[in-house]
C-alpha cells in the first residue's frame, strides 16, 4: 500500500524511486523547470527609460504650451484670476504627460514587439514572469507602478541591482520582466 506522500510522475522514465521515512518507495514528479532567460542590464534599462521619456515630453509639450497658452488668453472671459487659469493650465499639463505617457508604455509593451522606441534601441523587451506576452492591463498596472518606485526615493528602482531576476519594484507588482534579446 503507498504512502500518503507517495507522488507519481507523468512519464515512466522520469520515475526515480527513493525511499520515504516508512521505509516504502515513492516516486518524484519532474520539477517544472523557469524558463532562462538574458535579464536586461540596469543602465540599459534606465537610458531606454531617459530616451522614452524624452518622446512622451517632446509628444505633451505642443499640449501643454497651447493649454497654458489658450488658459491665458481666456482667463478673463473665465472669470478666474490669471494665477488660477495658469493653475489649472499646469494641472492639465501635468494630467496630459501621465496619460500620454501611460499611453505610450501600455500600447508599446502590450504590442507585438513588447518595448518601447527606448528599449528597442538595446534589444530589450518585458514579458510576464513566465515569458509570455504582457497585456494591455499588465502593461498599465506596471507604468503606474513606477511611480510607486519613484516615490519611494526612487529605491524601487534600485531594487532591479539586487534582486535574481533584477525585477524591480514595479516589475515584481506587475509580475513582469525585463530581457535582452
Amino acid at each position: 500500500m503507498p504512502s500518503s506522500i507517495d507522488v507519481e510522475a507523468s512519464d515512466a522514465w522520469l520515475n526515480k524511486p527513493v525511499s520515504n521515512s516508512s521505509g516504502t518507495a515513492a516516486t518524484l514528479a519532474p520539477v517544472a523547470e523557469e524558463p532562462v532567460f538574458r535579464y536586461a542590464p540596469f543602465w540599459s534599462r534606465f537610458v531606454a527609460w531617459l530616451l522614452d521619456l524624452t518622446l512622451i515630453t517632446i509628444a505633451t509639450v505642443p499640449f501643454a504650451i497651447g493649454l497654458i497658452w489658450v488658459m491665458e488668453a481666456l482667463h478673463g472671459d473665465l472669470r478666474m484670476k490669471l494665477g488660477h487659469a495658469r493653475y489649472l493650465a499646469g494641472l492639465g499639463a501635468v494630467f496630459s504627460w501621465v496619460i500620454g505617457g501611460w499611453l505610450y508604455n501600455a500600447q508599446q509593451l502590450s504590442g507585438e514587439r513588447q518595448a518601447t522606441y527606448g528599449k528597442r534601441c538595446f534589444n530589450i523587451r518585458v514579458t510576464t514572469g513566465r515569458g509570455r506576452p504582457v497585456s494591455f492591463a499588465q502593461a498599465s498596472a506596471r507604468h503606474f507602478a513606477q511611480f510607486l518606485s519613484a516615490f519611494m526615493g526612487f529605491f524601487g528602482f534600485v531594487v532591479a541591482a539586487f534582486t535574481r531576476r533584477r525585477q524591480a519594484l514595479h516589475d515584481i507588482v506587475a509580475d513582469t520582466i525585463v530581457i535582452q534579446d
